[in-house]
This record gives C-alpha cells, sequence and structure tokens, in this order.
C-alpha cells in the first residue's frame, strides 16, 4: 500500500523523482483470481496464467513446481517474490533479473522489503545506491517495513545519505521492549544532529495512520545539550500527541506559556491544560494526578475510563508502599 505523507524530508526525497533525477519502476503486479478449480488437477498446463499461479502458489494451495515455464513470466516473479521457493529460485539465478527488476519489484510488491526474505538482501550490491534506496523507503513507510534498511547498512552503507537516515529515524527508530534502539545505535555519529533527533521523535505510520504512542519514551535517546524549550516547543506544535514520546526530562522542561509569556511551566502541566486527553500518554504521580483533578474540578470516578485507568493503578502503588512514580510499559 503506497501512500505519501507530510514530511519535510519525505519531501526532498520524492522531489528527486518528480524532479527526473531518480526514476522510479513500473506497477508490474499481478491481480488475484479465483478459477473455478482450486485443485492443481483441475487446472490444465495450458491453462495455468501468471495470475493463477501466482494466485494459487501465494495461497500456498501450489509449489513452485506446478508453475509452468510459460507462467514464470516477470510479472509473475515480481508478485510473487517473497514466497520462499520464489525468493530462492530469484537468489539463485541473480544474473537473469537485472536492475529495472528491482525498481518495478520495489513499485509493485509491498512486502519486498519486509523482513528478511527482502529485496536487498539478495540484489547484486552494484545496484544498491542512493536511488534504489529512496525508492525504497519512499515505498516502506509502515513501522513494520525496516529490514530492507537494515541489510542496506550490512551491504553497502554507503548508499544510505543523511536524508535517508534521517527519515529512517522518523519511520523505523522506537524503544523495544529490552529498552535498545536499534536503528540509533547503527546511526553513524556525523548524522545525529537536532533534526535527527527530531525526525526520532516525531510520529511512524501504519497504512498512513499516524502511531503516537508506538515509539516508547524514545525522547530518552536525546542528548541533554539538543533537548532544550526550542526542541520540544517545535515537536508540541508540530503535533501535541508526540508528548507521548517525552521522558521526564522533557515532561518537567520549563517552557513560555504561549498565552501568556510571563509564566514558565513544565511542559506536562501546559500540555494538559490544552488537552485533557494528553493525560494517556503521562506517567502520572501525585502532582500530575491532583493538578489533573482540580484543574478539570473532576473526581477520579468521573473522568475516562483511561485516566481512572492510569490512577487506580497508581493509587495502588502508593499502598503497596511502592516507588511513587508511575511509569506506562
Amino acid at each position: 500500500m503506497n501512500y505519501k505523507i507530510s514530511d519535510e524530508i519525505y519531501q526532498k526525497i520524492n522531489s528527486k523523482i518528480e524532479q527526473g533525477i531518480f526514476t522510479k519502476g513500473k506497477n508490474c503486479s499481478l491481480k488475484k483470481i479465483w478459477p473455478v478449480g482450486t485443485k492443481l488437477k483441475d487446472i490444465p498446463i495450458d491453462k495455468r496464467t501468471p495470475e493463477i499461479c501466482y494466485s494459487q502458489i501465494s495461497d500456498y494451495n501450489w509449489r513452485f513446481s506446478d508453475v509452468p515455464e510459460s507462467a514464470r513470466t516477470r510479472e509473475f516473479f515480481i508478485s510473487a517474490f517473497t514466497n520462499t521457493y520464489v525468493f530462492n529460485y530469484i537468489k539463485e539465478n541473480i544474473d537473469k533479473y537485472d536492475r529495472q527488476f528491482f525498481k518495478d519489484l520495489i513499485e509493485s510488491n509491498e512486502y519486498c522489503t519486509f523482513l528478511d526474505k527482502n529485496c536487498f538482501a539478495i540484489m547484486p550490491v552494484e545496484y544498491i545506491d542512493e536511488e534504489m534506496c529512496s525508492l525504497a523507503i519512499l515505498n516502506s513507510l509502515n513501522y513494520t517495513n525496516s529490514a530492507w534498511f537494515y541489510f542496506v547498512y550490512q551491504r553497502k552503507p554507503e548508499a544510505l545519505t543523511a536524508d535517508l537516515w534521517k527519515l529512517g529515524a522518523r519511520l523505523y527508530s522506537r524503544i523495544s521492549d529490552n529498552g535498545e534502539n536499534r536503528f540509533l545505535e547503527i546511526t553513524p555519529t556525523e548524522y545525529k544532529d537536532s533534526d535527527y533527533y527530531l525526525q526520532m521523535c516525531r510520529t511512524n505510520f501504519n497504512c498512513g495512520i499516524e502511531l503516537p504512542n508506538s515509539k516508547g519514551k524514545i525522547m530518552k535517546n536525546v542528548p541533554d545539550d539538543v533537548l532544550d524549550s526550542q526542541f520540544v516547543t517545535q515537536l508540541l506544535s508540530e503535533n501535541i500527541n508526540n508528548i507521548a514520546k517525552f521522558d521526564e526530562r522533557g515532561l518537567e522542561l520549563k517552557i513560555l506559556n504561549p498565552n501568556n509569556n510571563a509564566i514558565k511551566q513544565p511542559v506536562w502541566k501546559l500540555i494538559l491544560q490544552f488537552n485533557r486527553d494528553t493525560i494517556r500518554y503521562i506517567p502520572l504521580n501525585e502532582e500530575r494526578g491532583k493538578f489533573f483533578l482540580e484543574y478539570y474540578g473532576e473526581s477520579p470516578e468521573k473522568c475516562d475510563w483511561i485516566f481512572r485507568s492510569e490512577y487506580s493503578q497508581y493509587k495502588q502503588e502508593i499502598d503497596k508502599n511502592k516507588p511513587k512514580f508511575f511509569t506506562k510499559k
């Protein structure tokens, strides 16, 4: 599923296609069709078209050996690329597939940059350059479509430009369950400027939908000398839900209230006054819970279920004499 996003670096990369500097591939994907007979014996060899073979092999009804030579067209291999046997066949016969094949593959098959069976795992290294990587990232905007980037990093890291690293930081970086940020760890030091960290703290996507809370408190990876009032203000002015990525440093940083330039307040307090729903992204403590209830003049029982749930868990932690800061998992 190809879609566009509102992002300055995305637009910068895409403009190279619009200006003719880079040339994208052609969409050669086949449509699935459903013949009356789905069993192999029901369809004679001379009736096994590329469309039928792609449909059957993608649903694991047939084996690759059931696909006759007449149906093994360029379009078939592009559409069925992620099938293990098709993938291995291409890998073992890589000399048959030129640069244009891989351009068409990236444009046609949204899964060709996904997981270990991705096109950059078997693509001849001489094809891997800024153009091919740009086509890949523009067609791999989902947060799960990062495998290709790591394969390029392993095979030909010089093909990854500053713009690719920065857009990649937005699309693919996240805090994993073990607390690691793999994308940040492999990023060359020379690309880790303020713009890089801004991208890292912006939302990523799935099917064109922004995911405010999928990166964890990724701001913890922003260096102290980058994290200032200008940095956090820019993030929040773009999208108030970026608060979901803030760590305690960012939440407690005091910035000017845009409605009263004489007052500085912690980020969490200022944001809650603008939008009560952001409470779902702000870890509770005694001060924050009390402020929320007093500012909106409500008891915990009358608040929305998200706050009630978080506040209840926080109180349980207090009652058990556990640390007085509740942090979302």
